[in-house]
């Protein structure tokens, strides 16, 4: 009898993935350096993010192979990877049934069925979260947000995650995002810490001290005005966020998003 077939998103990917990536890495890397440990097992969760939202090896290896050099070895990582998805079986923590994952085409996911690079694939969809945040469509931006930050693994996806479940008071929802993008945020420490700040872990204050440059200052006052926002305190989420729009940056979705709730107090 076949198993039944899941699409992981979220907390469980994440998860997934980091197991994935140690599992591969470890014969592969005896006696690295644990630098380049870790740049391998990035690469391992970056080519499995992107087969399973259904894009091709030619897209995965374009987007991660920063020089000629590197193809042939990550010809052979893609190869190891995909064989290893294509055999794997996992277990449905709450019904104790057995499933095989499954690819999501995330370009018919978010209405785009062209043959884009990942890169433009990933700056096209992020809209799709952002746009329903301004149009105060909570659901759509948590869920977009999700499907997203599976695909992608970027900061912005998984913020609008985040932010969409807390506003239409998905408590529990929230946080489990939060732990999805604490794990699938572990090549942008940076970003981390901004998913903190949005789950108040950590406060402005605390980030602000570590923000090194005009585009990280706008992140902090940004998201701590949006957060401001979501517990109700307009007034300072006003003051905040006129703030951050002041301030040099060079992030029009964040841009956008901060805008957006600050029409809004």
């Amino acid at each position: 009898m076949s198993k039944q077939s899941k699409i992981l998103v979220g907390l469980q990917l994440e998860q997934f993935l980091i197991e994935l990536a140690v599992a591969i890495a470890t014969p592969l890397s005896q006696d690295w350096k644990p630098a380049a440990v870790r740049k391998l097992q990035i690469w391992i969760i970056e080519i499995a993010r992107y087969h399973f939202a259904g894009f091709s090896e030619s897209q995965i290896l374009d987007e991660c192979c920063p020089t000629p050099e590197a193809r042939e070895f990550n010809t052979k990582l893609y190869e190891t990877v995909v064989h290893t998805l294509a055999n794997v079986s996992l277990t449905d923590s709450a019904t104790g049934e057995q499933f095989v994952p499954v690819v999501r085409d995330v370009r018919a996911l978010f209405e785009d069925s062209r043959d884009f690079s990942i890169d433009h694939a990933r700056t096209s969809s992020v809209m799709k979260p952002c746009m329903a945040f301004v149009e105060s469509d909570y659901d759509t931006c948590a869920t977009f947000g999700a499907y997203g930050a599976a695909a992608f693994g970027r900061h912005l996806f998984y913020q609008m995650n985040i932010i969409g479940n807390f506003r239409i008071g998905r408590q529990e929802e929230a946080e489990i995002a939060g732990c999805a993008a604490q794990n699938g945020l572990q090549i942008s420490p940076w970003h981390r810490k901004l998913a903190d700040l949005t789950l108040g872990n950590v406060t402005a204050a605390d980030l602000f001290v570590l923000a090194n440059d005009d585009g990280r200052r706008f992140q902090v006052r940004c998201f701590e005005g949006l957060r401001a926002y979501t517990n109700g305190d307009k007034e300072n989420a006003r003051r905040i966020l006129s703030a951050a729009i002041a301030m040099p940056n060079n992030l029009p979705m964040e841009f956008l998003i901060a805008k957006a709730d600050l029409d809004r107090c």
